[in-house]
């Protein structure tokens, strides 16, 4: 029989949408392993546990061998793993003390970045269980593997059950806190964290956004671009002609609205020493410096994450954003800090810059500080 082919262009028309709706996003898959043993505390700290418990990793891996749940290749996550393994596993296991899990997992996720929206998507995909390596004879520390891999779609009803009769050893947590540990993110202590509908939320900082970096690599030459204002310049006419407006830095942010629409910016007179060509003696000069929107090329965003537990989705938005002057090289400059601009109110301004500006823009700045810094082991 044929297929109707109202059918056909139906099913064309969904293949294509779905095409379409993916184009031009930026993706990455990653994988990264949670620490049990440490925990954020309160105020953002990270804390070490004495002992790490090793329960969950013990019953994901009995529900293995009970055959409740389907574990994956180590190195495969798509290759079922294999009865003689399993069974292997599970005669280790019966030995107490044999298999030596030390509460570290290993995360498979799938981050999804849209650069038009700036808007970024982590989805996990599985959890590997990792064991400690030790020397059958000297039992010198070797390091650590995975040994199983496990579908997160698969376990997450065992993980809800398991959370339920033991609060204390609670992956999900762990997952959502290790997002803050070790990155330039950090946790916006003038927000706090609540619960929605199931979703955990959380405010967070990214620190010193390296936006503007005039100075980059192109083949086997280094250029450098002085033919354009800083993207600052365009958000503070913006301010000056009233398009927009500024926030407090203090209390709670974005609740404070800046009437004043100019900032004072101070470029200090900058004194050197220099050698007098007639007297041959050594005397300060007093340099003083023209504003240069290049100064600003550094920003710090704050952001909004959202984590659903159950489907293991982290959502990011970015809901302000905050100029910087480059300290180190701008010393003379007294004004570092500037002030709070929403991130709705200057889209337009950071789309123009994403479109013609494709090395140096919030896009790309944005997503290579998300995988900027080496996990710790």
């Amino acid at each position: 029989r044929s297929i109707p082919l109202f059918i056909i262009s139906v099913l064309s028309c969904g293949w294509l949408n779905a095409q379409t709706a993916d184009a031009g996003i930026w993706k990455k898959q990653i994988a990264r392993t949670i620490d049990t043993r440490t925990y954020l505390d309160a105020k953002g700290h990270v804390k070490q546990r004495e002992h790490a418990d090793t329960s969950l990793a013990r019953y994901l891996l009995d529900a293995v061998i009970k055959q409740k749940i389907t574990a994956y290749d180590p190195y495969n996550d798509t290759e079922k793993l294999g009865k003689g393994r399993i069974d292997e596993l599970a005669g280790i296991n019966g030995k107490k003390g044999l298999l030596q899990l030390d509460g570290k997992y290993r995360v498979l996720e799938s981050w999804r970045f849209d650069p038009i929206k700036r808007t970024t998507e982590i989805q996990i995909e599985g959890i590997g269980v990792m064991e400690d390596i030790y020397g059958e004879e000297d039992s010198v520390y070797c390091g650590r593997r995975v040994i199983l891999m496990l579908h997160w779609n698969d376990i997450t009803p065992l993980l809800l059950r398991y959370k339920a009769d033991q609060p204390k050893d609670d992956l999900l947590a762990y997952l959502w806190d290790d997002y803050f540990k070790y990155s330039n993110v950090t946790i916006d202590t003038q927000s706090e964290q609540s619960v929605t509908s199931g979703r955990w939320i959380r405010y967070a900082l990214r620190n010193k956004l390296t936006i503007l970096d005039t100075d980059y690599f192109q083949g086997s030459h280094f250029f450098y671009d002085n033919n354009r204002s800083s993207m600052f310049a365009d958000i503070y006419t913006a301010m000056q002609q009233r398009r927009i407006f500024s926030y407090s830095d203090t209390g709670k942010r974005l609740t404070t609205k800046i009437q004043d629409n100019k900032i004072d910016i101070v470029a200090r007179p900058d004194t050197v020493y220099v050698i007098d060509p007639v007297t041959n003696l050594e005397g300060p000069i007093i340099i003083h410096h023209d504003l240069d929107w290049d100064w600003f090329n550094k920003y710090t965003l704050l952001e909004q994450w959202t984590f659903d537990p159950v489907g293991g989705k982290t959502n990011i938005n970015i809901v302000a954003i905050e100029p910087r002057v480059d300290e180190p090289t701008v010393s003379f400059v007294s004004c570092n800090r500037l002030r709070w601009f929403r991130y709705e109110d200057v889209s337009g301004i950071l789309d123009y810059y994403y479109q013609h500006y494709p090395l140096d823009n919030l896009s790309t700045a944005l997503w290579k500080s998300y995988f900027s810094e080496a996990e710790p082991q």
